[in-house]
């Protein structure tokens, strides 16, 4: 059974740091100096856990105006992919955006992974472009 909260310790932090760089750095080849960045010290950061086990990870980003909030970095270990957990995530990020009256999720999802985020209700707007050396398409969502 898993349990998705918001990072409150530095623990979790350091977990979902630990699952983004193993991820995106260690699967994806992403750099590790862009992965890491100065807006993580202001984002809400969410960690899964299967037991003590970190499993999925992601970030919200809190734009000026709340106008809309950034969802980043959703990650999901290999093995527990396709299994409902990245679904999960993606919806206690909805509702923690929800619970401080911003309307919209945006994100920047990876081509690949765009079948996933329209299954869970998003919508993709504008051109496909390249970030971190790998195929995006901006998505969004009224929360």
């Amino acid at each position: 059974m898993t349990q998705t909260k918001i990072c409150t310790t530095q623990k979790d932090f350091f977990h979902a740091v630990y699952l983004r760089s193993r991820i995106f750095v260690g699967e994806q080849k992403v750099d590790p100096l862009i992965e890491i960045d100065e807006k993580d010290a202001d984002a809400t950061h969410i960690i899964s856990y299967d037991g003590e086990k970190p499993v999925a990870a992601c970030r919200i980003l809190w734009e000026p105006h709340d106008e809309f909030a950034t969802l980043g970095r959703l990650c999901v270990l290999p093995g527990y992919r396709h299994t409902g957990i990245g679904s999960e995530v993606l919806a206690f990020a909805e509702d923690t955006v929800r619970s401080q009256g911003v309307k919209e999720l945006r994100l920047h999802a990876q081509v690949h992974a765009e079948q996933f985020y329209a299954q869970n209700g998003y919508t993709p707007y504008g051109e496909r472009f390249v970030e971190a050396g790998i195929w995006h398409v901006s998505m969004k969502k009224e929360v």
